[in-house]
């Protein structure tokens, strides 16, 4: 039986669900390939290893190279599962350059940073895009169409909705707009308490479900706006079904740059029945039918009268959030995320196994590696290699401030990520220091 090895930095998120789901229904339902996975890292959350390893799919953490080698050059395919963390950056420019057929699944629209560039596309036997707005990114416009055709699949990267078929809506008092997701202002959006202003319900209650350490922003902003008492914060919660059968609406306002694709919070919520409201924009869009399987809304106005139009009619509520269920259940379900990459695997097994040249995409150093994936944002850094800092301390300042939200995260291939794993880069440490003061 033909063998599929996916290689990701770790198994957590929406990431870490849809490798742990796809995987383990793959190996129990068909005889077509075994999937393996190796996590470089290992893990701060077991919970989607676990559940691989407890239903019999082979998953290796950390393992020494020269076994990450051995099962490489074994495996009829190695899959890259990609977002452009350090660790699997260093990975690929140093020990991903042996024999194989590898496939790289990308986990980012690659729109903003972290951005993909065709020099990225072309090295692979084949990249997978995990939503269509990625061929919408103006880094893609250096290949012709029929180069990315041949090129590139999409394949949603839908980890499916086990558990969540039996939740029976269960409505409380007042009206229950949600929110699922990351809290921080490089994935919700930044004016979000502005749209929150606009909607002039009484009864309504925004819940927001997330990490509370990044809530901070959203509480001094709405203290400044007057809807405090409108915001619920309940913080991470692992399982979420309690939650989302007492929303009566889903509200998945992101900031225009973020990074995400298939939006498995948004996906949830609708398999759940739960109406979503969206910005027309990035993946939402390709996600969300409007006046369909949700409401999709181009303004702060907008999005103040879909929510009201919500509230008025329970019957319209009802209507969306039944056709939103079927429509996620049935088109991206995990049967169909497994069934399009086992098509895309058919069609790779006859390709002759290749070497490969990663340094010609993200470069020799961390300093490198960091920079590959910027886009436009690289200019800022450029110049900062080049300032007196003594002189131009406010202009450091003033430039960095515009710099995309994401580049100040602790995470998410950000400065600070990077430098996290390699303390000793020197560009990467005298960034750091210049602009630790300004964040």
């Amino acid at each position: 039986m033909p063998e599929i090895l996916h290689i990701a930095s770790h198994m957590g998120g929406g990431v870490g669900k849809v490798l742990a789901n796809a995987t383990v229904h793959a190996n129990s339902t068909s005889d077509a390939y075994v999937h393996k996975i190796i996590c470089l890292e290992e893990p701060e959350q077991r919970q989607f290893i676990d559940y691989a390893q407890n239903n019999g799919v082979s998953v290796k953490i950390k393992p020494p190279l020269r076994e990450i080698c051995e099962d490489m050059s074994v495996a009829d395919i190695v899959q890259v599962e990609w977002w452009h963390h350090p660790v699997m950056a260093e990975f690929m420019v140093r020990h991903l350059t042996q024999k194989m057929r590898l496939v790289i699944w990308s986990h980012n629209s690659g729109h903003f940073p972290p951005v993909i560039e065709p020099a990225f596309i072309k090295e692979p036997h084949c990249f997978i895009f995990s939503t269509p707005y990625s061929y919408e990114s103006p880094y893609l416009r250096k290949m012709s169409e029929e180069e990315l055709k041949k090129q590139t699949e999409v394949v949603f990267s839908s980890g499916g909705f086990k558990g969540l078929s039996g939740i029976i809506p269960h409505r409380t008092r007042g009206f229950r707009i949600g929110y699922v997701g990351t809290l921080n202002p490089c994935k919700l959006h930044p004016k979000f308490v502005e749209y929150i202003k606009t909607v002039n319900i009484g009864e309504a209650t925004f819940v927001m479900v997330g990490d509370s350490t990044d809530k901070r922003w959203i509480e001094e902003l709405a203290q400044e706006h007057g809807v405090t008492e409108q915001l619920e914060f309940k913080g991470y919660i692992q399982g979420i079904s309690q939650e989302l059968r007492q929303m009566d609406v889903f509200s998945y306002i992101l900031n225009p740059k973020h990074y995400g694709t298939t939006e498995n919070a948004l996906l949830e919520a609708m398999a759940v029945g739960i109406p979503p409201v969206v910005l027309n924009q990035a993946a939402e869009k390709f996600l969300v039918r409007h006046m369909d399987t949700g409401i999709v809304v181009e303004d702060v106005k907008s999005y103040g009268q879909a929510i009201r139009f919500l509230y008025q009619n329970p019957e319209e509520r009802k209507r969306l959030g039944d056709n939103a269920s079927k429509w996620v259940k049935r088109e991206l379900s995990i049967e169909k995320t497994v069934a399009k990459l086992h098509d895309i695997y058919d069609s790779l097994l006859n390709k002759e196994k290749r070497d490969f040249d990663f340094c010609t995409v993200f470069g020799k150093n961390p300093a490198d590696w960091f920079l590959s994936c910027l886009g436009d944002e690289r200019s800022f850094f450029y110049w900062l290699e080049n300032i007196n800092e003594a002189t131009e301390k406010n202009e450091v300042q003033r430039r960095w401030l515009l710099t995309s939200d994401i580049l100040k995260e602790k995470n998410k291939s950000s400065l600070f990520h990077f430098y996290r794993y390699y303390p000793k880069d020197s560009r990467l440490s005298k960034w750091v220091q210049l602009l630790q003061g300004h964040c």
